[in-house]
C-alpha cells in the first residue's frame, strides 16, 4: 500500500493541541473526521491499519508506555483481522523529530546501505580470491 501524507495528518488531527487522549476518545475523534477504523463486522480497514502502524513505527504518535506494541495503543486484533478497541494508555503526538522527513531520505538511506553491502562483498570476493583462474 503507498503511503497517503493526507490521511497520516488526519490520523494525528485528533491529537494536535492535547496534552493526550485515551484510545477510545482518539478513535472516537477519528470517527467524526470521517476515517474508518473497522467495518460494521468489527473488521479493522486496511489503510487505517497501514497507516496506523506507519505512525507508530515512526514516532508520529506515541503512548505514555513508551513502547511500539499495537495493543498499548488501544488496538487488538484478532482471527481475520477482527478488531477490539480499548482504553490500555495514553496516545499523543511526539514532539521529537520525525525519523524520516520524507520517503526520498528513505529510500536514499536504503540505497547507500545496498552500495555499502555490495563494496564489502566484492572486497570479500576478490580478497578470497574467487574468479581468478
Amino acid at each position: 500500500m503507498k503511503l497517503d501524507s493526507r490521511y497520516l495528518k488526519v490520523l494525528a488531527q485528533p491529537l494536535k493541541g492535547k496534552a493526550g487522549l485515551k484510545p477510545s476518545q482518539y478513535f472516537k475523534a477519528l470517527n467524526e473526521l470521517g476515517v474508518l477504523v473497522a467495518d460494521e463486522n468489527h473488521i479493522v480497514d486496511e489503510k487505517f491499519l497501514f497507516h496506523f502502524r506507519h505512525s507508530i513505527n515512526t514516532g508520529i504518535i506515541e503512548n505514555d508506555n513508551g513502547t511500539k506494541n499495537l495493543n498499548d495503543y488501544g488496538v487488538s486484533l484478532g482471527a481475520d483481522n477482527y478488531i477490539a478497541l480499548c482504553d490500555s494508555a495514553i496516545l499523543m503526538l511526539s514532539d521529537k523529530p520525525k525519523q524520516y522527513n520524507s520517503p526520498l531520505k528513505w529510500i536514499l538511506d536504503k540505497i547507500i546501505a545496498v552500495v555499502v553491502a555490495g563494496l564489502i562483498l566484492a572486497a570479500l570476493i576478490s580478497w578470497l580470491g574467487y574468479g581468478k583462474p
